[in-house]
């Protein structure tokens, strides 16, 4: 993980705190004895209470092993996740990862066929869509009310880890991502995108606490997310995830 320093740093401070605070410690331990802490390892996937390299899950270590780039797989209404994760499965593998709605990308960017880019319309986010048109033509036509959550999506987001736990497959949750300068105007939490008009600032900025209205629409993004999944022990959060080490230059957790 890039070390993140200044305003960008104190953010995710606050939605790391968070996520653990609502998951009971996910990937962590305070203090506590070590007979108690081997006692708390039937819970929740988290670190090995002996090797810290390890996870634990189900009281046995736990190596995470997968090949997957299909961070839609909610998101996305045209993608069937289940074929997907009988795959994974098949071949003995142990983990995928989501985004759920605060990033995404468009069509075909990046790669044709990414799953993180549905076609227009066929994004289903955290969020219900208003009756307002004007959003970006990449997302649809109408734009998104941040006061309303979409309960479908939430409905297909914990089948989606319900069908992941019956395969004994780990869903790592990434909330964030570092936003581009060629994808911030196709997001939801992009001010023209939500009647709201949240995310006024520059794409640098997003993960950041320059936006206050931002950051408060993050925070109960993930607060929400987190109380949704509280059921599911193989559920593993992630507060940001940034898929490429070097300075890039185009995020705004690079520069």
């Amino acid at each position: 993980m890039t070390v993140i320093k200044g305003r960008s740093r104190l953010f995710l401070m606050s939605i790391v705190g968070l996520s653990l605070g609502l998951t009971g410690g996910i990937g962590c331990k305070g203090p506590a004895p070590v007979a108690e802490a081997r006692k708390s390892e039937s819970g929740p996937v988290r670190k090995h209470s002996d090797n810290p390299h390890y996870f634990s899950y189900k009281r046995k270590p736990l190596v995470l092993i997968t090949t997957d780039q299909h961070y839609g797989a909610v998101i996305n209404l045209d993608f069937d996740y289940i074929p997907f994760l009988d795959r994974l499965h098949e071949y003995g593998m142990n983990l995928t990862r989501i985004y759920p709605g605060a990033y995404v990308e468009m069509k075909d960017q990046y790669a044709k066929g990414n799953p993180l880019g549905p076609a227009p319309d066929r994004y289903i986010l955290p969020w219900k869509k208003s009756t307002v048109s004007g959003a970006n033509t990449n997302l649809g036509v109408y734009k998104y009310d941040l006061e309303t959550w979409d309960e479908d999506y939430f409905k297909r987001l914990k089948d989606y880890v319900r069908q992941a736990a019956l395969r004994d497959i780990i869903v790592e949750i990434a909330f964030f991502n570092g936003m581009y300068d060629d994808g911030w105007a196709a997001q939801p939490l992009y001010h023209a995108n939500n009647i709201q008009g949240v995310g006024t600032c520059e794409f640098k900025q997003y993960t950041t606490l320059a936006d206050k209205s931002l950051v408060e629409v993050q925070l109960k993004y993930v607060k929400k997310i987190v109380s949704e999944l509280l059921e599911f022990e193989q559920s593993h959060l992630r507060h940001l995830r940034r898929t490429k080490p070097s300075r890039c230059g185009r995020c705004g957790l690079c520069t």
